[in-house]
């Protein structure tokens, strides 16, 4: 087995731009249609599953994720990145109650300090 290991930036942006063109009889202007593999969101979900694992799995503050990025050449605020982890978070308010149902059923608690001996 041989491993490559490449550097990159927490996100990777696509920028495209799109050609315009305008009717020279009505003035309307054209514009070219994204490829399909653009998506429809500009944030996709793994996007914001990476800055809520950054922020949250890792402890990475926010602000120096941002500086990160930039430095990288794609700039994200720490404001978006908070609206991104907070988007998802909002996604996953729904299984808080069945998580908490699991755990009363539960014969474990992991909150005794019997590991701790002095």
């Amino acid at each position: 087995m041989v491993v490559r290991i490449k550097g990159a930036a927490p996100l990777q942006a696509t920028v495209y731009e799109l050609e315009k063109l305008r009717c020279n009889i009505c003035g309307k202007v054209f514009t070219a249609d994204l490829p399909e593999d653009a998506g429809s969101q500009k944030y996709d979900e793994t996007a914001a599953a990476m800055a809520a694992l950054l922020r949250y799995g890792s402890g990475f503050p926010l602000n120096r994720i941002a500086r990160l990025q930039a430095a990288m050449g794609i700039p994200l605020p720490a404001s978006t990145r908070w609206e991104m982890s907070e988007g998802l978070a909002d996604l996953t308010h729904p299984v808080y109650p069945a998580l908490i149902r699991q755990g009363v059923q539960s014969d474990v608690i992991h909150n005794d300090d019997t590991h701790m001996k002095a």
